[in-house]
């Protein structure tokens, strides 16, 4: 394969944009004010101009159906979007782009499983 057939891919990463039992947990402010909606707005554009032909989210697998008929019910007016990154960013964005389906993905290991400190250090970049 010749880098001319080579898919791109875009890896997107941002904020549950509400409080989850993450390991770090950020301080949010209301993300339905207008400005917030401008800005989600324009990253939404800026993701329609890369044009993905998939979309991924971070959802267990075994909740694959359950994120498409959450889809399909935005999709036909019967839902009201949730303060999360999939219902702010991610339906609105798949929609726009006429996406059918929407694919679960989710690393679900046990964070204690892996030392802490081997999440954001190395031995090559120790700070």
């Amino acid at each position: 394969m010749n880098s001319y057939n080579r898919p791109k891919v875009m890896v997107l990463g941002t904020f549950h944009m509400r409080d989850t039992p993450d390991l770090h947990r950020a301080k949010n402010d209301d993300i339905l004010t207008k400005k917030r909606q401008k800005e989600i707005r324009n990253v939404i554009e800026c993701l329609k101009e890369f044009k993905p032909t998939k979309m991924a989210f971070e959802v267990v697998k075994e909740k694959q159906k359950s994120l498409n008929q959450k889809y399909q019910q935005f999709l036909n007016g019967n839902l009201k979007p949730e303060v999360n990154e999939i219902h702010q960013l991610g339906f609105p964005t798949a929609a726009e782009l006429k996406h059918d389906t929407l694919y679960a993905v989710a690393w679900t290991e046990p964070f204690l499983l892996i030392p802490f400190h081997t999440l954001f250090f190395n031995k090559n970049h120790p700070n």
